[in-house]
């Protein structure tokens, strides 16, 4: 069978069948050792495109902190659900905890703003 080209991208040894390829070099290898040979039908897969969204999770607590008023309601909630599958860092959940309050305050702010004291069910003519 043709060997195809592995490059290992990660900071450990990876071993493919019963090859080892090292940290950041690349080694032929049998495709049907590949992860998601079956699919590939013996192709190296080409990468998927990562999600922005989940690449924020790569960053630091603070780095994610910054990053979550910029997030809508539904990116907040996939956020939060990801980092419930993945690491469940305290620090994050606080964080995304933080931001609900800020954001509910805010929406209870704008509440409180648009009532100018004009109820016209309660007003006497």
């Amino acid at each position: 069978m043709k060997e195809v080209p592995f490059a290992n991208k990660e900071d450990h040894a990876v071993h493919i069948g019963n090859k080892m390829v090292p940290p950041h070099e690349t080694r032929m290898v049998d495709p049907s050792m590949l992860p998601n040979a079956h699919e590939s039908h013996g192709r190296v897969a080409p990468e998927t495109p990562s999600d922005p969204l989940l690449d924020i999770l790569d960053g630091t607590i603070a780095e994610i902190t910054e990053a979550l008023p910029g997030l809508s309601d539904e990116e907040l909630n996939r956020l939060e659900q990801a980092e419930k599958d993945g690491n469940t860092r305290k620090g994050v959940e606080k964080a995304i905890a933080e931001e609900r309050l800020t954001r509910a305050s805010l929406d209870q702010n704008d509440d409180d703003s648009d009532d100018d004291g004009d109820n016209p069910d309660t007003d006497a003519d």
